[in-house]
């Protein structure tokens, strides 16, 4: 996403809860590892989309690992 590209209200509002919740679940310090289980569905993949949105915002670097159930 660069610079002229805008969050829809949506994307602003899940990207917000989920920033939120890894805050209060002390899930996220800098170099953390975060391992995402998906199916593959439209769930999944939205979740995922979030998660880079957040990486984006986050100050310091972590990494998302994304791992497939079937």
């Amino acid at each position: 996403m660069s610079a002229r590209e805008h969050l829809t209200y949506a994307q602003k509002t899940c990207v917000g809860s989920v920033g939120r919740l890894m805050r209060d679940a002390g899930m996220l310090v800098p170099g953390a590892r975060l391992g995402v289980a998906v199916s593959g569905g439209e769930d999944s993949f939205t979740l995922v989309n979030i998660l880079l949105l957040r990486q984006r915002t986050v100050p310091f670097p972590f990494e998302i690992m994304v791992l497939h159930v079937n």
